[in-house]
């Protein structure tokens, strides 16, 4: 087999009768490995290279030379198509509703802690923690300033559901996160008898 780029020979390989394949080359010096190709250097490859990242991104990286030793060899137009970023962009579908649901209020309460944010709210809140109840689907938000204040924003949330809903928590599923797992965390649910699930 011969390799050839711009009629050029690269190297060539063959299958003895042991059928065994030998490589008959020389590797190119290079400041990187990734700087080596036997395609040809095209706005494709370049795509490729940075991680797919989006065409008209990479075509401002060359016309501003952005980027040290960066050759377009080829003005090759790209394959409107390209398999990894369909793949990388596929969303999945909604899973089917549930209709295992409880039916008394606060039987189980789901919650996440989200953040923390790029930007801090002027009171200094960067995360925020959320409590669903699973019966009602009625949600509470509760803004945190670190993740350390999740336990007393949960200590808060069921007192406020204890007096609005006559009810208690029986069952709080959440992701395992360190700021639900701190031994106050734990001790509290398991002196009033809250279950503690966990989701995948």
């Amino acid at each position: 087999m011969i390799f050839r780029q711009r009629r050029k020979t690269l190297f060539t390989a063959s299958i003895d009768s042991s059928n065994s394949a030998t490589l008959n080359g020389f590797t190119v010096a290079s400041e990187a490995a990734c700087a080596v190709s036997t395609l040809p250097a095209d706005l494709s490859l370049w795509h490729c290279r940075f991680t797919h990242h989006n065409y008209t991104d990479v075509k401002k990286i060359v016309e501003h030379k952005l980027v040290t030793r960066l050759v377009l060899d080829s003005d090759n137009k790209p394959d409107p198509i390209c398999e990894p970023c369909i793949i990388g962009k596929m969303s999945a579908n909604p899973f089917p509703p549930s209709a295992n649901h409880n039916c008394s209020p606060l039987a189980l309460v789901y919650s996440d802690l989200h953040g923390p944010l790029p930007v801090t709210t002027h009171q200094g809140y960067k995360y925020w923690i959320t409590f669903i109840d699973d019966s009602t689907h009625f949600r509470s938000i509760h803004l945190l300033k670190s993740k350390s204040q999740a336990f007393e924003a949960f200590k808060d949330y069921k007192a406020w559901a204890k007096n609005q809903l006559s009810a208690k928590i029986l069952e709080l599923q959440d992701d395992k996160g360190g700021e639900y797992m701190s031994k106050e965390f734990l001790q509290f649910t398991t002196q009033h008898g809250i279950q503690r699930r966990y989701s995948t």
